[in-house]
């Protein structure tokens, strides 16, 4: 017979819910197109950036998007290192 695994008696048997975060962009004051550093700076590389077009086709607005909030690991390094302070981390 198998040995099932139950925790020991001074051990939490629940599984640790792992932190989750959250990444806003202002895109308004972003300059990741030219910029990227915080695109640069992050560890785990779930940042991208994405450009929106208005109608007309003239304007372009780069905003910050989060790729896989998941792989998120909330070391701040994109918002330590934004200049423009459009980035904001924030636990969730």
């Amino acid at each position: 017979m198998s040995d099932v695994g139950f925790p020991d008696a001074d051990e939490d048997g629940q599984e640790e819910i792992p932190e989750m975060y959250i990444v806003e962009v202002n895109g308004a004051t972003c300059d990741g197109e030219t910029c990227r550093k915080c695109i640069d700076g992050c560890p785990v590389e779930m940042l991208a950036l994405v450009a929106y077009v208005n109608g007309t086709g003239e304007e372009k607005q780069v905003s910050g998007v989060v790729t896989d909030m998941a792989d998120c690991i909330g070391c701040m390094a994109c918002e330590t290192v934004c200049t423009t302070e459009s980035i904001k981390v924030t636990e969730y």
